[in-house]
């Protein structure tokens, strides 16, 4: 993976909301508790661009058990929200197979930078890297808000993730 961001994340207007969470899922076959991203800021579908958030909490389901007395974000949750992310840009393009689930066809170049513990907002960004009909593939980034909010935002992880019709 590159060492460039995908976005300068500092120009996000974290107050906007282009689709909210309802309004998420009404397109992805995510439920309850692995509803992973609670909204979408920002869309730039003629480079594939999305950037979406979830919120970090200590009531969360998985706070208690992992890491007890120490609640930190796991890394495969944060995968899952950026698959979710991709899924729902993907989605957006009108490409893919009618009615098709996309679940995961894999992931690489894998990096966690940081922990993400209750309470933020994790930051979630997309990048299309190739479409088919019956496959995508994604680059992805998550943040953290730094003490300046997104003006001096921490990566947390990078990956690709590759999508795969089922």
């Amino acid at each position: 993976m590159s060492t460039e961001s995908l976005i300068d994340i500092s120009t996000i207007d974290a107050d906007k909301r282009l689709v909210d969470h309802d309004s998420l899922y009404e397109i992805l076959d995510h439920g309850g508790r692995f509803r992973m991203i609670d909204g979408i800021v920002h869309h730039e579908p003629e480079d594939g661009i999305a950037v979406g958030f979830k919120e970090i909490r200590a009531e969360d389901w998985w706070a208690e058990d992992h890491i007890p007395g120490r609640p930190i974000f796991p890394g495969i949750l944060m995968i899952e929200a950026g698959a979710q992310l991709c899924s729902w840009e993907f989605s957006t393009r009108g490409i893919g197979v009618g009615g098709k689930f996309f679940g995961f066809g894999g992931v690489n170049q894998t990096r966690f930078r940081r922990m993400v513990e209750p309470e933020t907002r994790l930051w979630i960004v997309c990048k299309l890297h190739r479409a088919r009909r019956t496959m995508f593939s994604y680059y992805v980034e998550g943040y953290v808000p730094g003490e300046d909010g997104l003006n001096d935002a921490q990566l947390v992880f990078q990956t690709e993730i590759i999508g795969a019709a089922l």
